[in-house]
């Protein structure tokens, strides 16, 4: 069952946040690699991982317009790599149901959330909806570097974040995000 957890603003709502996550075995860990930042852009490796760090789901995806260069460049995944792999509109209902009734934590989930609603549209599927955490504005609020003048905190990205804990830094492959991801919010629940 999906809950709705406070948003941190310090380091122990930060804590009591992640030791939440990481005691519910509702939660998962989700990461996305796409075909880039815009509003075309679709998955093209997904990544679901359980709380207790089994890996549910690691799948290439075959997006419907070529991956281009430039998102090549950043996560190594080529449009040979994803020619046979299965379509978004093959894994939808897959994802849907690994997600379903589940806490799903990404680092900056507001990205892999419009990805997943992107990749729904251009299969022609109605998006699907999920009850999102975002470790990325946890561990900002963790972190409490000064604040920005529009409010909050400075957000850092994945590989930081790792570094600072002393975890290997992520290879922007979609399963060692997820994975990383799991481990930052980890080292957050240990205050």
């Amino acid at each position: 069952m999906t809950r709705s957890l406070p948003k941190p603003n310090d380091r122990a709502t930060a804590v009591s946040w992640a030791t939440s996550l990481l005691t519910d075995p509702g939660t998962v860990f989700l990461d996305t690699e796409t075909t880039g930042l815009g509003k075309w852009a679709e998955i093209v490796d997904i990544a679901i991982v359980a709380a207790d760090g089994e890996v549910l789901l690691n799948q290439l995806v075959q997006p419907v317009r070529p991956i281009p260069v430039e998102a090549m460049f950043v996560h190594g995944i080529s449009n040979d790599h994803v020619r046979e792999a299965p379509s978004w509109g093959e894994i939808a209902d897959r994802v849907r149901g690994l997600l379903d009734g589940r806490t799903v934590v990404a680092y900056n989930s507001s990205f892999d959330r419009i990805m997943i609603e992107q990749s729904c549209v251009a299969v022609a599927l109605t998006p699907f909806a999920f009850q999102w955490q975002c470790a990325m504005r946890a561990y900002a609020a963790y972190r409490k570097d000064p604040a920005l003048p529009s409010g909050g905190y400075r957000w850092r990205p994945l590989h930081e974040a790792a570094d600072a804990f002393g975890i290997a830094v992520p290879t922007h492959r979609a399963l060692a995000d997820a994975e990383t991801c799991r481990a930052v919010v980890m080292w957050m629940a240990r205050g």
